[in-house]
């Protein structure tokens, strides 16, 4: 955006008539790339703050969020889920017209429902009544940290006599 400010607003301005539907901008630093596509049309735009330089992206999160009023862009998460929630995003909004495509979309987010639900259970049967799983991690702080790092609990656990106990 900075330093091809006339490229950007070129492609931009055209990419409706080029058929696009969504812009999706990834940058980082100042990360201002988002907020200059949402400037040049009236297309739907995902901004991706992009990991790195001294900040780590906490500059490219806070340039992509702080839009003004009148000019929206959907920020997204810093990091590798960013750029797979933006695309997703994108999907979800296409698929608003577009019933194959909002198909396929719910059959992806069942499949993804259905690998954590498979970790959790390998987990159970890994380390038993000795850890709480995701599927119990409403009634446990600990649950999550157990699951989500796919570590085995230390002393400070015991042996649960119900599985949904928390300790």
């Amino acid at each position: 955006a900075h330093r091809t400010p006339d490229v950007v607003k070129e492609y931009i301005s055209g990419a409706a008539a080029k058929g696009i539907r969504v812009i999706i901008a990834a940058a980082g630093g100042a990360a201002h790339l988002a907020g200059v596509c949402a400037s040049h049309t009236i297309l739907p735009v995902i901004g991706i703050p992009v990991e790195g330089g001294a900040l780590n992206g906490m500059d490219a999160l806070l340039a992509t969020v702080q839009m003004p009023g009148g000019i929206p862009v959907a920020t997204v998460g810093v990091g590798s889920g960013g750029a797979t929630n933006a695309a997703l995003l994108a999907i979800q909004i296409l698929a608003l017209n577009d019933a194959a495509l909002a198909e396929r979309f719910a059959a992806d987010r069942a499949a993804r429902r259905q690998k954590v639900l498979d970790a959790d259970e390998a987990m159970m049967k890994q380390y038993g009544n000795y850890c709480i799983t995701l599927s119990q991690a409403r009634y446990s702080p600990l649950a999550f940290c157990f699951w989500r790092f796919n570590c085995p609990p230390r002393r400070f656990t015991r042996k649960l006599s119900n599985p949904v106990e928390s300790v």
